[in-house]
């Protein structure tokens, strides 16, 4: 069996305070270009108002960019690490979003939300941490109103050499840290196939496999009441332009 048909699993590391605001600090300067684009690819695929969630939503910047850039939605970040959450709460309340992104504590293999509560449900690079993905793509399907917005997206990957590869190029310029971090998650990511299979657990309509550049996959469900205009997040020149390999349009 190749290296690259078996995941490895991401070492279990417990974070003190300390080290998570320095990986949301790193996560600021090397992840625009991948959070920018989800957050793009979020907001026009779902409602203009409504209720949002976000599993393993970490230190925020994600949920805190959509709030950023939609004034009528209230969102839910879960995570089940307490020192991301603190950093969280203490990021949205720096960036004035406090009053409409709540951070809690919650298993996402058992969400303690009622059936169809959510217009917008959505995780990004969390699902390569979990061993078996399968009970919380059914509880994401519950929770999420049948006409919502589910958006799921995370690494391809790759064989132990090739993502050594992708880390000497697409992590050119991060540090030590970020450099392993960005490893260790090719590695435990899930194949193509494997993400394919996702589908089916799900057991909804409408499921889109997508594709970003050629690091990360997808599976997105655009909300029938999807929003009219276009938020386009605002991105330096440069980037920008890489931002666009991880916008998914939905006309």
């Amino acid at each position: 069996m190749s290296s690259k048909s078996q995941r490895i699993m991401e070492p279990e590391v417990v974070e003190t305070l300390e080290e998570v605001y320095a990986y949301d600090r790193l996560s600021l300067k090397y992840l625009m270009i991948l959070h920018n684009g989800f957050i793009e690819t979020v907001i026009n695929a779902s409602p203009e108002k409504g209720r949002f969630l976000e599993i393993g939503c970490g230190s925020g910047r994600i949920a805190i960019g959509i709030a950023k850039y939609t004034q009528q939605i209230r969102l839910v970040g879960i995570d089940l690490s307490d020192s991301m959450l603190v950093v969280a709460k203490d990021n949205a309340t720096k960036e004035g979003v406090n009053h409409r992104v709540h951070f809690k504590s919650a298993d996402a293999k058992e969400l303690p939300f009622e059936d169809n509560t959510f217009d917008s449900v959505f995780c990004h690079n969390m699902l390569h941490h979990l061993h078996d993905p399968a009970p919380v793509l059914r509880e994401m399907a519950r929770v999420v109103k049948k006409d919502g917005a589910l958006l799921i997206r995370d690494l391809v990957r790759k064989s132990r050499f090739m993502a050594k590869l992708h880390v000497g190029i697409f992590g050119l310029t991060y540090n030590k840290l970020m450099k392993k971090e960005y490893y260790d998650s090719i590695v435990a990511a899930f194949s193509k196939k494997e993400f394919e299979n996702f589908k089916e657990l799900l057991g909804m309509e409408g499921l889109n496999r997508t594709s970003q550049f050629i690091t990360h996959q997808g599976i997105e469900k655009p909300s029938e009441r999807k929003r009219n205009d276009y938020v386009s997040i605002p991105t330096p020149f440069v980037k920008n332009m890489l931002k666009k390999m991880y916008v998914s349009r939905y006309k």
